[in-house]
């Protein structure tokens, strides 16, 4: 049984979040001065050009496909094309071209605004749900509301 704490046990052990942001980028130096997208600039900088390739083509592919064979599920290929976007923005940040500092920021705006449909599609299936009220108002060919069941006839 061992008694002394060690170094990376001392350095967190008033700071439950400090050793989250550790586990999350290790080489980070001072987690105080990050903010959540530079943890994730610089896990994307990390990966190998191939792996930013394949990630940009799987999570676009994923994304178009699932916007044509399943429209309803638009937020989850809102998250896939966020991805593919990351990806992108991972695979211009490593050239040095002139106008890649305009095109970057283009890419990382709307990476994060398909971030935030995504979040509030995945928030809307979650508290609204994504079928017909058991208990619910139906509309007749004139347009007149009338109350109805699931199936959509009267009660």
């Amino acid at each position: 049984m061992r008694l002394e704490k060690t170094a990376w046990e001392s350095r967190f052990t008033h700071a439950p979040l400090g050793i989250l942001a550790q586990m999350i980028d290790p080489g980070s130096g001072d987690l105080s001065r990050q903010n959540v997208l530079d943890v994730f600039a610089n896990r994307l900088r990390q990966r190998t050009m191939l792996a930013l390739r394949r990630q940009a083509i799987v999570a676009g592919a994923t994304a178009a496909l699932i916007l044509v064979a399943f429209p309803a599920w638009w937020s989850l290929a809102s998250g896939a094309a966020a991805l593919c976007l990351a990806a992108v923005w991972a695979l211009i940040d490593r050239r040095h071209v002139s106008h890649a500092p305009l095109l970057a920021r283009a890419i990382a705006l709307l990476t994060t605004s398909l971030v935030i449909l995504f979040a509030i599609g995945i928030a809307l299936a979650a508290f609204t749900g994504d079928s017909r009220s058991p208990y619910g108002m139906c509309y007749d060919s004139s347009g007149r509301a009338f109350a109805c069941d699931a199936a959509g006839a009267r009660r």
